[in-house]
């Protein structure tokens, strides 16, 4: 399908498990699409779902609990997971061995090296880094489903955490509410976080413009979300 469509303007927005998908997209798909964003994702697939909400971990751990592979910290609350027992660890080797071709952490030299023979990198150009490089990741923190820790892991994977590609949106100063429930996980979808109802919007429509700014420019512009204006909005004091 990438051969007929306009090579040079085909973008990918992946949030969550979008962006897990995404990340291995730009790893192994054809070099026809240009720019990628990924929003409130990671890599390392079994730490993601060991530090996730317990609607995704606690029936891994049920069921592997049931085979005689993980002894509950607490027996009452599978929520807080399995000892760090010589069986659950060899079943985390192993699942991260399964996982891998799958796996954004694992699948990011796909992104900055050669991802089979004659194939370039994403993340090359002429043999070299590419500039501006092709990826921005946005980072919730903390992200209680995709724990936030794992989108830095990806960045540093890629070689961007200390740079404008990965950018950090901070909600820990809304204390109970990003930490409770999913939290902040889904910003980027709905304005569902913020000290009010114009925080929250700001901090949503400047997640979806800095996105769109990247993609529409190939990603030469690379803005701190903090730096973007959102159109009626006081974002410097949103909640005066």
């Amino acid at each position: 399908m990438l051969p007929a469509l306009n090579g040079e303007s085909i973008a990918f927005m992946g949030q969550s498990l979008g962006g897990i998908v995404g990340a291995s997209m730009a790893a192994y798909a054809p070099s026809g699409i240009q720019t990628f964003v990924f929003n409130a994702t990671g890599g390392g697939l079994i730490d993601i779902i060991e530090n996730s909400v317990p609607e995704l971990s606690v029936p891994l751990w049920v069921g592997l609990a049931a085979s005689g592979g993980c002894t509950f910290v607490d027996p009452e609350n599978p929520a807080l997971g399995c000892e760090d027992t010589p069986d659950f660890r060899r079943f985390k080797q192993i699942a991260t061995w399964v996982m891998e071709p799958g796996d954004p952490l694992a699948n990011a030299i796909g992104v900055v090296g050669e991802a089979y023979p004659g194939r370039p990198a994403v993340g090359l150009r002429g043999g070299e880094i590419a500039d501006p490089f092709p990826i921005l990741m946005q980072v919730a923190w903390p992200d209680l489903v995709i724990s936030s820790t794992t989108g830095v892991a990806l960045a540093t994977g890629y070689g961007i955490e200390n740079t404008a590609n990965l950018d950090v949106y901070d909600f820990t100063y809304l204390g109970e509410t990003a930490t409770t429930g999913e939290g902040c996980h889904g910003w980027f979808l709905a304005p569902i976080c913020g000290a009010c109802v114009a925080d929250a919007m700001c901090k949503t429509f400047s997640a979806q413009i800095q996105a769109a700014q990247f993609m529409a420019t190939q990603g030469a512009a690379v803005i701190g979300h903090e730096d973007i204006p959102v159109p009626n909005l006081n974002c410097d004091n949103p909640c005066p």
